[in-house]
């Protein structure tokens, strides 16, 4: 059964470009509940240096708003390893790796994790682990990648550089078929499937964008990464649990998270609906949204 503990409560993660405090700030007022701080292609060659300088301010900033921290790390080996260093170091809730080739990819990132968990005495397995399947090969491995480690709590697909690898166009259709595979995995694994349809850098309309996000919360995304402030709010409000979904499951557990009143065999609609709603109440009980039976 999914453990709705952090990052599965984060509903949203804006993309903050490591380089650039100004653009932290811009994350801070926006209501995402996590900054994911990026070392990669968001930022240039010339100022990585800069990007990987200022990320213990970064995040340190970020927890005096209160707010979650991902830091997305390079995937070139020795950038990896050293930005997991610092990332560790300075207090991020988690890494978001690029470019996932496989389980071994993500279970010796563990290992060098864990080390530093004991190095800097904090308690293993504390620091989460988003993996990003951005390449052909890897979609291959989903199944092994989702069943890596328990330190993997999210999984997204890189949809434009699949396409781009396979000379096809990003499509809500010709990307469909991938993208459903993995939800299935995630779910069956426990993890948290991150993501869209479509592509966001389609949609300029919130119009249109709020009805493509509409779409893929009812195909199974559970979170989203956005790439400007102004997504956020659609994000977090489509992808939460409703009104209805919460009253409607407080009244059926009256309180108890664990289906006390349900059998949990998963066998028939009415169980499969009650642990959707059950999730529901505990994620919305995670991001403090608990709304008052009318």
């Amino acid at each position: 059964m999914t453990d709705y503990r952090l990052p599965a409560s984060w509903l949203s993660l804006l993309y903050v470009p490591g380089h650039d405090l100004k653009r932290l700030e811009d994350a801070v007022r926006s209501g995402a509940h996590g900054a994911l701080l990026d070392l990669e292609d968001f930022v240039p060659e010339s100022e990585k240096a800069k990007a990987r300088q200022l990320l213990p301010q970064a995040v340190a900033r970020c927890r005096v708003a209160a707010m979650g921290v991902a830091v997305r790390i390079n995937r070139r080996i020795d950038r990896a390893v050293a930005d997991v260093e610092l990332a560790v170091n300075a207090g991020t809730d988690a890494i978001m790796v690029t470019k996932t080739l496989g389980a071994q990819h993500l279970i010796l990132l563990d290992e060098l994790i864990g080390a530093l968990e004991i190095r800097s005495q904090l308690p293993l397995g504390r620091i989460k682990l988003i993996a990003l399947v951005e390449t052909a090969a890897a979609l291959g491995r989903v199944q092994e990648i989702c069943r890596s480690t328990k330190r993997l709590y999210a999984i997204g697909l890189g949809g434009e550089d699949i396409a781009k690898e396979c000379s096809m166009h990003s499509s809500e259709e010709t990307l469909r078929l991938p993208k459903q595979q993995m939800i299935f995995e995630a779910i069956a694994a426990g993890i948290v499937p991150i993501g869209y349809l479509a592509s966001v850098a389609d949609y300029r309309n919130q119009e249109e964008f709020s009805a493509m996000v509409s779409r893929s919360k009812a195909f199974g995304f559970q979170a989203a990464t956005c790439i400007n402030a102004e997504q956020v709010a659609v994000v977090n409000q489509i992808y939460a649990p409703n009104a209805r979904d919460i009253d409607l499951a407080r009244s059926l557990f009256e309180g108890d998270l664990n289906l006390s009143r349900v059998e949990d065999t998963g066998h028939t609609p009415q169980e499969l609906e009650a642990e959707r709603l059950r999730a529901g109440l505990v994620l919305a009980r995670n991001r403090h949204q608990w709304i008052r039976a009318q």
